[in-house]
C-alpha cells in the first residue's frame, strides 16, 4: 500500500525502519518517508514530523532534522485540520511559549472539547495561573465531559469492568 501513495502504510513503515522492526534501521530513511507520508495528509505522520522539528532529532552527532519551530507549527496545524487533536494541544503549548497566551487558551479549549485529556489538564494549569478566565476553563471542561459521554458505551464499561477484575488479585480458595 505504501508503494501505491498510501499516507498511512508509508508512516507505518517509516516507524519500522526508525526501529530496526522487521527492517535494517535506518533512520535517515524513516524521517524522509515519515515527510512523505505527512506530504500524503498521514495526520500522525504530520504531527510526528512537527515534533521532530520542535526539538530536532539526532541520533548521535548526526542530525536527521532540523529543529525548525515554525516548520513545526505548520506541521501541527496541519495535522489539527486532519484530525489530529493532540497536534492542537501542542501547537497550543508551543504558541504559548511564544508569548501568546490568548491563541494557545483556544487551541487548549478546542482539544479538550474534543476530549483530549491533556489538553484539558492543561486548560486547568492555565486557570490556575490566571492565563485562562473561569468561563474558559469551564466550557473546555463541559466540552471535554461531552466528548467523554459520547464515547461511552456498555460494551466498553463492561470490558473495562472485565480488565479490572482480571487484574485484581486472585483469591484461592482452599
Amino acid at each position: 500500500r505504501a508503494d501505491n501513495g498510501d499516507a498511512n502504510a508509508m508512516h507505518i513503515i517509516s516507524g519500522m525502519y526508525m526501529d530496526g522492526n522487521g527492517v535494517q534501521k535506518d533512520q535517515a530513511l524513516a524521517v524522509e518517508l515519515c515527510q512523505q507520508a505527512a506530504d500524503g495528509n498521514s495526520a500522525e505522520a504530520a504531527h510526528e514530523m512537527a515534533v521532530n522539528c520542535s526539538q530536532g532529532r539526532y541520533q548521535g552527532s548526526y542530525r536527521f532534522v532540523e529543529q525548525d519551530v515554525s516548520r513545526a507549527k505548520g506541521l501541527l496545524a496541519k495535522a489539527a485540520r486532519l484530525g489530529s487533536i493532540k497536534s492542537l494541544t501542542l501547537l497550543g503549548n508551543i504558541t504559548a511559549s511564544e508569548g501568546n497566551a490568548e491563541l494557545a487558551v483556544k487551541y487548549w479549549r478546542i482539544a479538550a472539547s474534543a476530549g483530549d485529556a491533556f489538553a484539558l489538564e492543561t486548560c486547568k494549569n492555565a486557570f490556575a495561573s490566571g492565563v485562562m478566565s473561569k468561563d474558559g476553563y469551564a466550557t473546555a471542561l463541559r466540552g471535554y465531559q461531552s466528548a467523554q459521554a459520547a464515547t461511552r458505551s456498555e460494551e466498553r464499561d463492561r470490558f473495562e469492568k472485565e480488565l479490572v477484575a482480571m487484574n485484581s488479585p486472585q483469591q484461592t480458595f482452599v
